[in-house]
């Protein structure tokens, strides 16, 4: 018995060229209409069911205290996001200097090695698990810089 088609093994498919059947020829079009139409339609923001959410509170307003136990790793870990988010706007403006950008890059070096050494004394431990992972995302970052990536 053959576990996909539940079948008696070596049992061809039925032949889907001849089970179809047969249509009249004339199709009357009405559900291509209201999609072309619903479609074409310009979306105004009364029409328009997203709906903005505001952005997360912090994990401790959200009754996730335990999640970070040290404050100064989790202000560290939320600098160091920022700092990338700063690169990364940084980056996509044509005006910004190479010089800027170098002084950014050597800053975020310099948190991200700061907050590993901190996240690798915290053992078993999700903020620092967290900022692990963060600290490696902004070397990775940095080596990205420095081997040409963005340019």
């Amino acid at each position: 018995m053959d576990r996909i088609t539940n079948r008696p093994e070596y049992t061809p498919a039925p032949d889907i060229r001849h089970t179809e059947k047969a249509t009249s020829g004339t199709t009357s079009g009405t559900g291509f209409q209201d999609a072309l139409k619903t479609a074409m339609t310009p979306m105004t923001p009364s029409s328009s069911t997203m709906t903005v959410q505001s952005p997360l509170p912090p994990p401790r307003a959200m009754g996730l205290a335990g999640l970070f136990d040290s404050s100064s790793m989790e202000n560290r870990t939320r600098d160091l996001v920022s700092n990338m988010e700063k690169l990364s706007s940084a980056l996509m403006n044509p005006d910004q200097g190479i010089r800027e950008l170098k002084t950014m890059i050597e800053a975020l070096e310099k948190e991200a090695e700061t907050l590993m050494k901190e996240s690798m004394e915290q053992k078993e431990n999700p903020s620092g698990n967290l900022a692990k992972r963060t600290a490696l995302l902004a070397r990775v970052e940095v080596e990205k810089f420095r081997r040409g990536d963005f340019f």
